[in-house]
């Protein structure tokens, strides 16, 4: 495995609340690494600074050796980083086909004068994109809602409706906020397998953020552990599991 994304001693303030301190861990390509931590410990904060949605007050982060300081969200979404978020934020007057469609933008060529003329080009575009849409609906398991609101879908289809837009990004890395959240255990655990099935299906690197450290245990090759925005330890989740300091971050004891 090579290098695919580096956090190298970074921080994140908020005025005089320090939200991150000197996190630094390095992710390999191709593997399922998961961050976890209480709430408040800095995991979406860091998630943010890897997406450009948040600047970085101090240190450095780079994707496939390329720095991404300074770069907006949709720069580093073309980089190859895609992410899903803890609130979901689904086109909710759109179509479960068109939200994907509209995940496709940074990989398309058609410009304005392309969608006014309809041209050939154009229409060929489109025709290739419906049928990549309908082919991730199918893989998320979803294709029957392809033709429903998003707004009109059960809870969990809109998880993986918002997982499917990701991919229509064509990510070498797929970053997901609590892509379990809210769900029974029977939800859980198809969620689990299908993002096992996906990180085979594409090769992808996964970085996924989740409250369920049972979840992760099962799911993630490595996990970091954030605590009060400093990096706790990061290794294989059965180390993890039995690391004093994690022990003590969620249980409150020592044993």
């Amino acid at each position: 495995m090579t290098e695919l994304l580096k956090i190298n001693q970074v921080s994140k303030s908020f005025g005089g609340v320090q939200a991150l301190t000197n996190v630094s861990f390095s992710i390999q390509s191709g593997e399922i690494f998961g961050l976890i931590g209480p709430n408040g410990a800095g995991k979406t904060t860091l998630f943010n600074l890897i997406t450009g949605v948040l600047p970085v007050s101090a240190g450095h982060i780079t994707f496939n050796q390329c720095p991404l300081q300074n770069l907006p969200p949709h720069k580093i979404l073309r980089l190859g980083i895609a992410r899903t978020f803890q609130n979901i934020r689904l086109f909710s007057g759109m179509t479960a086909l068109e939200n994907v469609m509209v995940g496709m933008h940074s990989r398309t060529h058609a410009g304005i004068l392309g969608a006014i003329l309809r041209n050939a080009g154009t229409r060929r575009e489109e025709t290739h994109s419906k049928a990549q849409a309908h082919h991730l609906l199918t893989l998320v398991g979803i294709s029957r809602h392809s033709n429903t609101l998003a707004a009109n879908l059960p809870y969990g289809d809109q998880r993986r409706l918002e997982i499917a837009r990701a991919l229509a990004s064509q990510p070498r890395l797929l970053a997901l906020d609590e892509p379990a959240a809210g769900m029974n255990p029977s939800e859980r655990d198809s969620l689990r397998e299908l993002m096992h099935a996906l990180h085979q299906e594409f090769n992808l690197t996964l970085l996924v953020i989740e409250h369920d450290v049972q979840f992760m245990m099962q799911l993630c090759h490595r996990m970091a552990v954030l605590d009060f925005g400093e990096l706790v330890t990061v290794d294989t989740p059965d180390k993890v599991r039995h690391h004093p300091r994690v022990i003590q971050a969620w249980l409150g004891g020592d044993t």
